[in-house]
């Protein structure tokens, strides 16, 4: 059986949390690919089964804050599909 790992890498501290995620799960299986939707082109190229995919994604700041459109999740469901 193979299994597929998705996720949406904006920002950190998700940086730093997927880098360590995939790590982890490489080691421990053989039967996955992985797939990261992320806007930090570090991320790439960190082994044979992870699909990194570039994306610019609009954040912007509102009213002094940090603020995140939560919609952009299905950027990383959408780079399994394509």
């Amino acid at each position: 059986m193979k299994y597929c790992f998705t996720t949406l890498a904006v920002g950190e501290p998700y940086e730093e949390l997927t880098a360590k995620l995939y790590t982890s799960l490489r080691e421990k299986t053989q039967n996955c690919e992985f797939f990261i939707t992320t806007n930090n082109p570090e991320l790439q190229n960190q082994g044979d089964r992870i699909h990194t995919k570039l994306v610019n994604p609009p954040l912007y700041d509102s009213r002094g804050g940090f603020n995140f459109n939560l919609n952009l999740k299905v950027l990383s469901l959408k780079h399994i599909l394509e």
